[in-house]
């Protein structure tokens, strides 16, 4: 029986009384779980298949459980925790190959800092990569001029990777 004094849950039609926030215990759990009071886990996105909602479930789980990740402490965005918030901001990418990529490598999956990203552009953005785009243009400036081999002991590249840049095989958009 409700007293005269109990607060009653702020969600329209719920008479239950209020614990937290203004919900019953129902809708803030709700609210706790999905950042949404009336959403029940019923909704469905109809994403489970695409690549999206696996590049959304692999990237929680490589920052829970993957030592590099939890070592560099990169958090995941708390409202990403949810896959529609997530998908919202993201969308689907724009092809297959396309990857999800951190713009600073040492900032977490959060707005800005998280773009859709081919393979290529994924490695060159990655932490072990001593070329930059810097580089890359003084290498194939200087290239006529210095031999492959010189290019190899002044940048410390290897070989083959030199003669990838000159002939344009990696970093093609770079100019």
């Amino acid at each position: 029986m409700k007293l005269p004094y109990d607060r009653c849950c702020i969600v329209f039609g719920c008479e239950k009384s209020s614990r937290s926030l203004g919900y019953c215990d129902m809708h803030y759990r709700r609210f706790l779980k999905w950042n949404d009071p009336l959403y029940n886990g019923s909704f469905k996105h109809g994403k489970t298949k695409s690549k999206a909602y696996r590049t959304w479930h692999y990237m929680k789980t490589r920052v829970r459980k993957d030592d590099r990740y939890v070592r560099k402490n990169i958090k995941l965005y708390p409202p990403w925790e949810n896959f529609k918030e997530f998908y919202k901001y993201m969308g689907d990418p724009p092809s297959a190959r396309h990857q999800i990529d951190r713009i600073d490598n040492n900032g977490n999956y959060e707005p800005g800092n998280v773009r859709w990203a081919t393979p290529a552009e994924n490695i060159q953005n990655g932490s072990k990569v001593k070329n930059t785009p810097e580089n890359v243009r003084t290498i194939r400036s200087e290239y006529p001029r210095l031999s492959r081999y010189e290019l190899t002991l002044k940048y410390n590249i290897r070989y083959g990777t030199i003669g990838d840049i000159v002939t344009r095989r990696t970093w093609k958009n770079i100019l």
